[in-house]
C-alpha cells in the first residue's frame, strides 16, 4: 500500500486482516487493519468498518487502543491504529490460569475503560480475551467492529447474531438490543476464564456453543470457590447471571464493588490437594470398618419369626382355595417424557396444533411417546414445521438460522423478487431472503425487461445466488 509498508501479518478475522506496518510519512510502526477484498461491495460490512474507525477515534483512554487514520488505499479500506507490542490476553490464558491479584488488576482497569466507553454512548458487544491486548501488564481494549451507539439505529438487521459465540450473552442470542449488561456478562466470563483457565462455553461448532449457553452454567463456576475468595466469587457470579435483570445494571456498579475490596485483606480459599483428600478418605473408611463392622453373623430372614409361624398355622388349618379369575386386559399406558425446548433466536411454538407460547425463555413440557408435529413461527423466518419422535426425556434444540435456505440477488438491474408468486422485496437487498428448504420458483420482474424465472432446489443452510442480468 502506498502510505504503508507491510512488515508482517498479525492475525486474520472474519472481515479483516491485521498487519504490523510502517507508516512512511511519519516514520513509525502502526497496526494496520485491512478489509478483506470479498467485502468491498458489501455495504453493511463497509459501513461497520467505517463506524469502527469513527467510534474508536472518539475514545481517548489509556486502556483503549487509539485510531490514527482511516481511508482507502489501492482499492482497499484500512484503519491504522497505534502499534502495541504486546500479546493477546487469550495467549496468556492458554499458558495457564492467572493469579488472583493479576486478574483483579486487569479487571479493574478494564472496568474503568468500559465505564468510559459506556459513558460515551458506546456498547462494545464483543468483549473477549482475543480483543484485549496486554501491554506492559496493562490491558488495552481493541476491535470495535461490532460496537453499537446507544442513541443511533442498528446497522445489523434485528434477529441476526453478532459477537464471538463463546462470550455472547443470553439476550444477544435472542437478537435483543444489547446494553451495558451485555458487556458486563462477557467481561465476567473473561474474569472466570482468567482465574480457572477454562473457557466458559467451549464447542466444536457454533450450534454446540449456543446450546451450552442456553442450557448449562459456564465451565469453571464449579471450582470458582477453590480459586477465589467469597467476595470475588460473588461479584463474578453477579456479572454472569443469564437473566440480565439479575445482573449488574452498569459497569460502574462493578467498579464500586471492586473498590470496596481495596484495603481489605483478600485471603485465598483453603485448597486441598487430591492426594490429601484420597489419604483422608482411606483413613476414614478404615476407622469406620474397625468401629462398626459387626462381630456376629447377620442373617437376613426377611420376615419376623412370629409372622412366619402364624402364616404356617393359617395355611395348615385353613387351606385357601385360589379363585379362578377372568383375565382383564388393562389399557396400555403410553409413557410421557419431560422435554426441554430451546429455540434460537426465538419463535412462537405450536405442538400438534396447540399453542405452546414463545421460546425462549426456556420452557419445559411433557409429551407422550411418539411422533409430534412442531411448528415454529418467527416473523423474520418462514414458518418451519418439524416432526420429532419422542422416545425419552431430552432437550430439543432448534436453531432457525440453520433450518432455512438463503436467497441472494446480485446484478446492476433493478428487479422485484418473487418466491412462488409471493413478493419478497426489491433489489438491492441488504440481507439474504430466508425461505424454506425444497423446490421454489424464483421470479425477477422488471417492467422494462423480460422476466427471469428459475426453478431452484434449496437445501438447508445453503445460500443460492440469482443474477438480475
Amino acid at each position: 500500500m502506498g502510505k504503508f509498508e507491510i512488515i508482517e501479518e498479525l492475525g486474520r478475522g472474519g472481515t479483516a486482516t491485521c498487519y504490523k506496518a510502517h507508516q512512511i510519512s511519519l516514520n513509525r510502526n502502526v497496526l494496520l487493519k485491512i478489509l478483506h477484498p470479498q467485502f468491498l461491495k458489501d455495504k453493511e460490512v463497509i459501513t461497520r468498518f467505517k463506524r469502527e474507525a469513527q467510534l474508536m477515534s472518539r475514545l481517548k483512554h489509556p486502556n483503549v487502543v487509539k485510531v490514527i487514520d482511516f481511508g482507502q488505499e489501492d482499492g482497499s479500506y484500512f484503519i491504522s491504529m497505534e502499534f502495541i507490542k504486546g500479546e493477546e490476553l487469550e495467549a496468556m490464558i492458554r499458558r495457564g490460569a492467572l493469579s488472583l491479584n493479576q486478574t483483579i488488576q486487569i479487571i479493574s482497569e478494564l472496568c474503568g475503560a468500559l465505564n468510559y466507553v459506556h459513558s460515551s454512548g458506546i456498547i462494545h458487544r464483543d468483549i473477549n480475551p482475543s480483543n484485549i491486548l496486554m501491554y506492559k501488564k496493562k490491558p488495552m481494549i481493541t476491535d470495535f467492529g461490532l460496537a453499537l451507539l446507544t442513541q443511533e439505529p442498528r446497522i445489523t438487521q434485528q434477529g441476526s447474531l453478532v459477537g464471538t459465540p463463546s462470550y455472547m450473552s443470553f439476550e444477544q442470542l435472542q437478537g435483543a438490543k444489547p446494553d451495558q449488561r451485555t458487556d458486563i456478562y462477557s467481561l465476567g466470563l473473561v474474569w472466570l476464564e482468567m482465574l480457572t483457565g477454562k473457557k466458559g462455553y467451549p464447542g466444536k461448532h457454533y450450534g454446540e456453543v449456543v446450546k451450552r449457553i442456553l442450557t448449562e452454567p459456564p465451565r469453571g463456576v464449579d471450582i470458582l470457590e477453590q480459586v477465589a475468595p467469597p467476595k470475588i466469587s460473588t461479584i463474578i457470579k453477579h456479572m454472569i447471571e443469564k437473566d440480565k435483570n439479575k445482573r449488574y445494571k452498569s459497569i460502574f456498579e462493578v467498579l464500586k464493588d471492586l473498590k470496596a475490596l481495596k484495603g481489605e485483606k483478600i485471603k485465598l480459599p483453603f485448597r486441598v490437594s487430591k492426594t490429601f483428600v484420597g489419604v483422608v478418605s482411606l483413613l476414614l473408611i478404615a476407622i469406620c470398618f474397625v468401629l462398626f463392622y459387626p462381630e456376629k453373623e447377620i442373617i437376613d430372614i426377611g420376615t419376623p419369626k412370629k409372622a412366619v409361624s402364624e402364616l404356617i398355622i393359617t395355611q395348615e388349618s385353613q387351606p385357601v382355595e385360589t379363585p379362578v379369575q377372568e383375565s382383564v386386559k388393562s389399557p396400555v399406558q403410553v409413557p410421557s417424557f419431560k422435554i426441554n425446548l430451546q429455540v434460537i433466536p426465538y419463535a412462537r411454538v405450536r405442538i400438534d396444533g396447540k399453542d405452546f407460547g414463545t421460546v425462549p425463555p426456556t420452557k419445559e413440557l411433557f409429551l407422550k411417546q411418539g411422533t409430534h408435529t412442531f411448528l415454529f413461527i418467527n416473523p423474520r423466518f418462514p414458518e418451519i414445521e418439524k416432526k420429532i419422535n419422542i422416545n425419552d426425556s431430552t432437550t430439543i434444540y432448534i436453531n432457525l438460522f440453520d433450518e432455512v435456505s438463503y436467497l441472494k440477488v446480485k446484478g446492476k438491474n433493478w428487479a422485484e423478487v418473487y418466491v412462488d408468486g409471493e413478493l419478497k422485496g426489491e433489489t438491492p437487498f441488504s440481507s439474504a431472503v430466508r425461505i424454506t428448504t425444497g423446490i421454489h420458483e424464483i421470479k425477477l420482474h422488471n417492467p422494462y425487461l423480460r422476466d427471469k424465472i428459475k426453478t431452484i432446489k434449496f437445501t438447508k443452510g445453503d445460500t443460492v445466488w440469482v443474477s438480475t442480468e
